[in-house]
């Protein structure tokens, strides 16, 4: 056992299975304080405790330099890092249907386009700059993680978490249920189009509750949208055809960041 304090930070990457673990695995391991997605920011004003071991979960991407900097700030000494990574194209793919299901309506190469200005704005190296970034200042208090492991063998995956949180002689404990189930080509398509007619903008008053319920009637209407899109045929293969058009593209632009990856997963 670890004679200080121990307080372990989940960061995501955004789509690596971070609502699955937080669901169906961070709650069940022993002997650790951990604290739901919701309640990260508790962090910020945490006195920890001499032998306790406390777990703080969150998902960010490109403001993670910014956090590295924060933790090592409030925890320079008992911090320890654990970040997913997912290879670049599935990973965006996947930020761009999150971003029709989060109100978006701008096209794949709007979205993201290597080398060039967009919503999305990353540098060719980004895994690897962010990897050695929170290496340099954590030093082996770092786990880096493969998502494609999480996928086709959970519980190796799984075992690499408990060992970082040194608790290699507990059982692990986890389900494969599906957290969210994806919305087929079918609801995206007539949600980018819903989106761009009906544009979402948040409300900026100053009373917390009025925003929220704003934002929550949008998140229901969208959700009625895609239910009745399940049943309204629409011709898809355009917006495949988008989506997967620069992913030859996409995968040798950024191979020689994820080669520079799989050195470093654990």
């Amino acid at each position: 056992m670890l004679k200080n304090s121990s307080v372990y930070f989940h960061l995501g990457l955004p789509k690596t299975g971070s609502t699955y673990l937080q669901a169906k695995v961070f709650p069940k391991i022993p002997k650790i304080k951990y604290f739901r997605k919701h309640y990260y920011n508790k962090c910020r004003n945490l006195q920890p405790r001499d032998e306790e071991k406390y777990f703080f979960t969150s998902e960010t991407d490109v403001t993670l330099f910014e956090e590295m900097d924060r933790i090592k700030g409030k925890f320079p000494d008992n911090a320890f890092i654990i970040v997913v990574f997912r290879k670049h194209f599935s990973w965006i793919l996947s930020k761009y249907k999150n971003h029709i299901r989060k109100f978006g309506w701008l096209k794949f190469k709007e979205y993201f386009s290597p080398g060039e200005e967009g919503r999305l704005d990353i540098s060719r190296h980004f895994y690897s700059e962010l990897a050695e970034a929170f290496c340099e200042k954590f030093g082996n208090r770092v786990l880096l993680l493969n998502y494609d492991e999480l996928k086709e063998s959970p519980g190796s995956f799984i075992r690499k978490i408990y060992d970082f949180l040194d608790l290699p002689d507990e059982d692990i404990v986890y389900n494969r249920a599906i957290i969210k189930q994806s919305f087929s080509n079918n609801q995206l398509k007539i949600l980018r189009k819903f989106n761009n007619l009906y544009r979402y903008n948040a409300m900026r008053t100053k009373y917390h509750i009025i925003n929220q319920v704003h934002y929550k009637y949008r998140h229901f209407l969208l959700h009625i949208v895609a239910a009745f899109a399940r049943f309204i045929p629409v011709r898809t293969q355009d917006f495949q055809n988008e989506l997967l058009e620069d992913r030859e593209t996409i995968e040798n632009y950024f191979q020689e960041d994820w080669d520079n990856m799989l050195k470093k997963f654990a």
